[in-house]
């Protein structure tokens, strides 16, 4: 869920620099570099372009604005590439994957190499709740 959520706040962290002033002269010329008083105002109702928390909103805080922005562009990302997801698993399952017809089937059939795997996720299943025990009877001799 956070993968798929990325590209969003990645896009939206950028994005805001236009949707707080209305142009990319803000971000690109380097203002946002120079503000002294940002932090005194960034909680407060914009009033003009440089407290706007929107350009086209300039009475919504800046800290506001910019929550919004990530938040929503983070939820459009996590949307889109859930449903691109649901569609890639769609088409293997009908086509097989990479379209080179169906995917081979094993019909429930047990394979050597899922028997392997099987085996060393249980050494290693009993190796971690070893060494969970071990850890939580030191936490508990340190606190007695």
């Amino acid at each position: 869920m956070i993968c798929f959520s990325c590209p969003g706040l990645v896009f939206g962290f950028y994005f805001y620099y236009f949707l707080q002033s209305g142009s990319w002269e803000y971000y690109l010329g380097g203002r946002w570099t120079n503000e002294p008083g940002v932090m005194r105002t960034a909680f407060l109702p914009g009033h003009d372009k440089m407290t706007a928390g929107f350009f086209f909103l300039p009475g919504i805080p800046r800290a506001l604005a910019s929550v919004l922005t990530l938040v929503l562009c983070a939820l459009l990302s996590l949307s889109f590439r859930s449903q691109l997801q649901i569609r890639q698993a769609d088409h293997e399952k009908n086509h097989g994957r990479a379209g080179r017809g169906r995917a081979p089937e094993n019909h429930g059939h047990v394979t050597e190499v899922s028997v392997e795997k099987r085996l060393q996720l249980r050494a290693y299943a009993g190796e971690l709740k070893q060494y969970v025990d071990r850890v939580l009877a030191a936490g508990r001799g340190a606190k007695g």
